[in-house]
């Protein structure tokens, strides 16, 4: 299961049609939304196939059985930057990941997705009613960590170990903008990344701030 965060003009149809799953599929992946009346911002469970046993760009010939802990493994990854003029941000992705829409990304070993925070609250208070959400994203006991990004407060949500399989390994990184930012004609006061937990600090640790 994948899930997309619904924009304006979306439907359950074009849903179907970008991911190449039946309308009724989705349907009956999302049996308490009205299929007539998507509200943008809302969270559509999208039903999707399995993955490929190795994600790309990833050592394929590591041999399990003689592996040990603490062992080093040499993983490839090639990397591009995303620019959102919508969300007022850039950051590392890697390169394999296809672009689903503008600040919607996914390959077969990850994903990421952009999206603000509109809120007067402090920045603990928004990255704890972010964990706390009805669908559990991130297990019953996620870390929240602190820090800066340009001067700005930022938290870091990574899952614990219950979390759900179709939450796709899904961390949260959360900025607060260094003044209100106009995007999509809303006000907004942070912004927030959900992205695979493998990748969420090479994202953190990238993130700009655009003009």
């Amino acid at each position: 299961m994948n899930y997309h965060i619904v924009r304006a003009g979306d439907t359950f149809y074009k849903l179907s049609q970008m991911y190449n799953v039946s309308l009724e599929t989705i349907i009956r992946a999302n049996p308490e939304i009205d299929p007539n009346m998507l509200i943008v911002g809302q969270i559509i469970n999208i039903p999707i196939g399995p993955k490929e046993k190795y994600p790309k760009n990833t050592n394929q010939n590591i041999d399990s059985d003689n592996s040990t802990i603490g062992e080093s493994l040499s993983i490839q990854n090639h990397w591009s930057t995303h620019k959102s003029q919508s969300y007022k941000v850039s950051f590392d992705y890697p390169s394999e990941w296809e672009k689903i829409m503008d600040d919607y990304f996914k390959g077969d070993n990850g994903f990421f997705v952009v999206s603000t925070i509109n809120s007067d609250l402090p920045l603990d208070e928004v990255s704890r009613k972010e964990t706390k959400q009805a669908l559990n994203p991130y297990g019953d006991n996620p870390s929240i960590k602190e820090f800066k990004i340009q001067g700005q407060d930022a938290s870091l949500i990574m899952p614990s170990n219950d979390q759900a399989k179709e939450m796709d390994n899904q961390a949260g990184l959360i900025v607060k903008y260094p003044e209100s930012a106009q995007t999509n004609d809303i006000e907004s006061d942070y912004a927030i990344i959900w992205a695979d937990k493998n990748y969420i600090e090479r994202i953190k640790d990238t993130l700009e701030f655009l003009e």
